[in-house]
C-alpha cells in the first residue's frame, strides 16, 4: 500500500484524474437517481380476489375462500397464505419465498385457482394478479357541488389526462363505484299486466344485443350482416316491448318500469362539506417522485383556471417530508464542511483543512455512482443513510492529515511526510473503516419490508465509507504533499486578517494545552495507578444506562415516529347500519373536530391549525385481515382524514398532541362499534396479536378475555380486533306444504333474491365504465 502512496504522491495527475472521474460519473448519477418517498421492495405477494355478490361472510369463506387456500396447500413456494371473507367478496393474499420468481409464482397461484370446478352459483371468476410494488405520489381530491355521478364523469376524464403524462404510469380513482342501470318493477304491476319477473329479465336479454349475422358476398363486394339491438341509454330501454297486443297497442318497459342510472355502491367522500372524489397517484421504482409531484401542481393549476364547476385539490403530497430530508442533509453537510474547515484551518492549515473536507463530497458521489447502478432511490430511508454517515466520513482524513502534519513538523520533506504519515496511520485507519462496516453488512440478513428498509441505510453508509477510504488512501496524500499545503499553517501572517487568526490559534492551541497538561494528564494518572476502578467505570456507566431503559427512561421504538401532516379517525359502527347514519355520526365528529381550532388557539395562538377535513363513507381504514386484506368496507364504516397545516405553521405541535386533543373534545362515541384516532404508521401498528384456531368460536371467546386484558395496561390506546360482525339475517325455510305443491327450495330462493337483491341481466361496455344491467 505504501507503494501505491508513492505513486499517487508522485504522479498527482492520477489523484486528479480520478477527482475528474468521480465528479463527471458521479454528477451524472446524482441527475439520474430516482427519486421516491420510501424504498420500493420487489413484490413477493400474488393475490387472488373473488367476488361474490349478496353472500355473507360465511358464504364466502366455505364457498370460495377455503376450496382457494386448500388448492394453494400443494404449490411449492409459498410461505404464506393470508385471507379475509366479507359480505359480497373475498380474497386471499400468497406470499412467496423471496427465492422464487414471482412472475412464475403467479402463473402456478392461477392454475392452481383454475383447477378449482365447484364455486358457487353467482360467484365472479377469480382475479389472480401480482401485487405490484409501488410508492405512493399523492392523492388529489377533485370537489364540487355538483352529484356524484357527474363528479365521476369528471375523474374519469382526469384520470385519463393524467395516464397521458409521460411521468405517470399508476393513478386510480377511490371512493367511487361502479355505475350500473337498474329496472325496477312494483309487484302488482307485474300481476296487473300478468308477468313475471323472468319475462322482464328474457325481454331485456332478447332484445338488447349485438349479433353478427354472417355476410353476403357478390362478384364485387362482402357485405356485413349483423342485428344490432344494443342499448346503452335510459330511454333506449325504456322502448323495449315487452308485449303486443291483437289491436296492435304494445306494453313497453318504460310503461311499466322505474329506469334509472346510478352509482352501485353508497360509498361517498366530502371535503369541507362538497363532494369529492378521491384520485390516488402512485410511482414504479422507475419513475420520479419529484417530477410526478411538479407536474401534479401544474396541472391542478392549469385545471382549476380551465374548470370552474370543480376544483382540483392537493391532498395528500408525500413529497414534502423528501424535500425536509434532503435540506436537513445538504444543511447538516455544509455545517460539517464548515466546521471541518475551520477547526482543521485553526489548528493545522486552511488548504489542508479543504481536502480534508474534499472528502465529503467525493464520497457521496462516488456512492451515487454505484447506488445508482444498482437501482437505489433517492428517500426518506436513503437519506437517513446519508445523514447518519456525514458525522464518521471524515474522520479517516483527519487522522492522516493530522499524522502527516505531525511527521512534517519534525522536519521531513512534504513529500517524505506524507509518505510516512499515511502508511504509518493506515492499517488503523483500514480496521476502523472495515469494523463499520462489516457491522452494517448484518443488516442484509434481515428479509421482508424491515430488511429493504435497513438493507438501504447499510447499502448508503457502506458505499460512502468505501469512497471515504478510498479518497483518503489515494486523493488526500496526493495534495498534502505540497509545501503550500503543509506551510499555510507556520507561514509568517501577511496582513491584519493571517495575524488575527495566527493570535487566535495560539491563544486556542494555549488553552488546549492546559487542558492536556494540567487536568487530562494528571487525570490517566490516577486511571493507570488505580486501573481496576478505571476499568470499573464503564462498566458503571452501563449500568445507569441499564436502569434507565428498565424505568422507561430511555425508551425503546423499532423505528422512530415520523411526523405526518394529518390524522385519521375512524368509525365503524354496528354491522347493518345505512349509509345516511353513518355520514349522520361523522358529520357530527368533525364538528367536534372543529373545535380544536379554538383550543390551540387560546393555548398557543395559532388559528386554523385545520387546513381540512374529508369524510369519507363506506371505508374505515382499518385493516380486517392479514397481508392484502385491505380495510373494512361497507355503508357502517366510515373515516375522517384531518388535514393540518404546515409543520413551521404548528411550531412544537405534533399530529401526536393533534390526536391526544381530538381525543379530549370528541370524547367516547358510543354508539359505534370501534372509534380510533391516529391509527398505524408506515412500520406497522405499535402492538399486533394474531389469533389461530381452526374453531372460530374458541377464536372470539379467547379474543374476548384477550381484549379486556389489553385495556387493563393505561399505555395501550386505541385497542381493535379486526373481527367484523356481519349484519343480521332472516333465515328462509320451506314448509311441509311447499314441497306437496312441487315447489323447490332453489326456485323460491331464487325468486325472493330477485325481489329484495335483484337479477343481473347482463353487461354493457359504455365508454370507459363497464355497467351492470339489474332488474329489481
Amino acid at each position: 500500500m505504501q507503494t501505491i502512496i508513492e505513486r499517487f504522491v508522485k504522479y498527482k495527475i492520477w489523484a486528479n484524474a480520478l477527482i475528474i472521474l468521480t465528479i463527471i460519473i458521479g454528477g451524472i448519477a446524482l441527475a439520474n437517481v430516482k427519486n421516491t418517498s420510501f424504498p420500493i421492495a420487489p413484490s413477493t405477494n400474488v393475490s387472488v380476489q373473488v367476488t361474490y355478490p349478496g353472500a355473507a361472510p360465511e358464504e364466502v369463506e366455505e364457498g370460495v375462500v377455503l376450496k382457494i387456500e386448500e388448492a394453494l396447500e400443494g404449490v411449492e413456494g409459498v410461505k404464506e397464505i393470508t385471507s379475509s371473507s366479507r359480505e359480497n367478496f373475498g380474497s386471499v393474499n400468497v406470499e412467496i419465498l423471496s427465492s422464487y420468481d414471482i412472475d412464475e409464482m403467479v402463473t402456478e397461484v392461477k392454475n392452481a385457482v383454475d383447477r378449482i370446478s365447484s364455486f358457487p352459483d353467482g360467484a365472479e371468476k377469480p382475479i389472480v394478479f401480482k401485487q405490484k410494488s409501488i410508492d405512493l405520489v399523492g392523492v388529489i381530491l377533485l370537489k364540487g357541488d355538483v352529484n356524484r355521478q357527474k363528479l365521476k364523469t369528471y375523474a374519469q376524464r382526469v384520470e385519463t389526462e393524467l395516464l397521458q403524462a409521460e411521468l405517470i404510469s399508476q393513478v386510480n380513482v377511490l371512493s367511487m363505484p361502479d355505475i350500473e342501470i337498474s329496472v325496477e318493477v312494483a309487484e302488482a304491476i307485474l300481476r296487473k299486466h300478468n308477468l313475471t319477473f323472468d319475462d322482464i329479465s328474457n325481454a331485456i336479454r332478447k332484445n338488447n344485443s349485438n349479433v353478427a349475422a354472417g355476410s353476403i358476398k357478390s362478384e364485387n363486394e362482402e357485405i356485413l350482416i349483423r342485428a344490432d339491438a344494443k342499448k346503452y341509454e335510459i330511454a333506449d330501454y325504456a322502448d323495449i316491448i315487452l308485449s303486443s297486443n291483437v289491436d296492435g297497442s304494445k306494453l313497453r318497459l318504460g310503461d311499466i318500469a322505474n329506469i334509472k342510472e346510478q352509482l352501485a355502491e353508497p360509498d361517498k367522500t366530502i371535503y369541507n362539506g362538497q363532494n369529492a372524489v378521491a384520485i390516488q397517484v402512485s410511482k414504479l421504482n422507475e419513475e420520479d417522485l419529484l417530477k410526478i409531484t411538479a407536474y401534479l401542481y401544474d396541472y391542478i393549476e392549469d385545471y382549476n383556471k380551465i374548470n370552474k364547476e370543480v376544483q382540483l385539490v392537493f391532498s395528500i403530497d408525500n413529497s414534502k417530508n423528501l424535500l425536509e430530508r434532503r435540506a436537513l442533509l445538504l444543511e447538516n453537510g455544509g455545517l460539517g464542511l464548515l466546521l471541518v474547515m475551520i477547526v482543521l484551518g485553526l489548528f493545522l492549515s486552511l488548504r489542508l483543512s479543504f481536502w480534508v473536507a474534499f472528502g465529503i463530497p467525493f464520497s457521496f458521489l462516488g456512492m451515487f455512482f454505484i447506488f445508482n447502478m444498482i437501482g437505489g432511490t433517492i428517500n426518506l430511508i436513503s437519506l437517513f443513510g446519508m445523514i447518519l454517515v456525514i458525522g464518521i466520513l471524515v474522520d479517516d482524513g483527519i487522522v492522516i492529515a493530522e499524522n502527516v502534519y505531525a511527521h512534517y513538523e519534525k522536519g521531513k520533506s512534504p513529500a517524505r511526510a506524507t509518505i510516512d504519515g499515511a502508511a504509518e496511520i493506515l492499517p488503523s485507519v483500514f480496521v476502523s473503516v472495515l469494523t463499520t462496516i462489516m457491522v452494517f453488512l448484518v443488516f442484509f440478513t434481515v428479509e421482508g419490508r424491515t430488511g429493504t428498509i435497513m438493507q438501504t441505510i447499510a447499502t448508503v453508509v457502506i458505499l460512502t465509507l468505501a469512497f471515504s477510504l478510498l479518497e483518503a488512501v489515494l486523493v488526500l496524500p496526493a495534495h498534502l504533499a505540497s509545501k503550500s499545503v503543509l506551510d499555510s499553517g507556520t507561514e509568517k501572517p501577511k496582513n491584519g486578517f493571517q495575524r488575527f487568526g495566527q493570535s487566535f490559534r495560539e491563544k486556542t492551541e494555549g488553552s488546549i494545552n492546559y487542558l492536556r497538561d494540567r487536568i487530562y494528564a494528571p487525570a490517566l494518572q490516577v486511571a493507570i495507578r488505580n486501573k481496576y476502578i478505571a476499568a470499573l467505570t464503564p462498566v458503571l456507566f452501563m449500568i445507569i444506562v441499564g436502569a434507565a431503559m428498565a424505568g422507561s427512561k430511555i425508551r425503546f421504538t423499532f423505528f422512530p415516529t415520523i411526523p405526518l401532516d394529518f390524522v385519521q379517525i375512524s368509525v365503524v359502527m354496528p354491522s347493518g347500519t345505512r349509509e345516511n347514519v353513518t355520514e349522520k355520526q361523522l358529520i357530527s365528529i368533525a364538528t367536534k373536530v372543529e373545535r380544536i381550532n379554538e383550543v390551540f388557539e387560546e393555548e398557543k395562538g395559532i388559528k386554523s391549525i385545520i387546513k381540512s377535513l374529508r369524510l369519507d363513507i363506506g371505508t374505515s381504514g382499518l385493516s380486517i385481515g392479514g397481508r392484502g386484506g385491505g380495510s373494512e368496507s361497507g355503508s357502517n364504516t366510515g373515516s375522517i382524514y384531518v388535514e393540518l397545516v404546515d409543520a413551521k405553521t404548528r411550531g412544537d405541535i405534533t399530529d401526536a398532541d393533534i390526536t391526544t386533543a381530538i381525543k379530549k373534545v370528541v370524547g367516547d362515541v358510543p354508539e359505534a362499534e370501534k372509534f380510533v384516532v391516529g391509527g398505524s404508521s408506515f412500520f406497522g401498528k405499535a402492538i399486533s396479536i394474531s389469533l389461530r384456531s381452526d374453531n372460530l368460536d374458541e377464536i372470539k371467546s379467547f379474543k374476548s378475555e384477550l381484549m379486556d386484558s389489553l385495556k387493563a395496561f393505561k399505555t395501550l390506546r386505541d385497542i381493535a380486533d379486526s373481527d367484523v360482525v356481519g349484519q343480521r339475517e332472516v333465515q328462509i325455510k320451506l314448509k311441509d306444504k311447499a314441497y306437496a305443491l312441487g315447489l323447490a327450495h332453489a326456485e323460491i330462493a331464487r325468486q325472493i333474491r330477485q325481489g329484495y337483491f335483484g337479477e343481473e341481466v347482463q353487461r354493457i361496455q359504455k365508454g370507459k365504465n363497464e355497467v351492470k344491467v339489474w332488474v329489481r
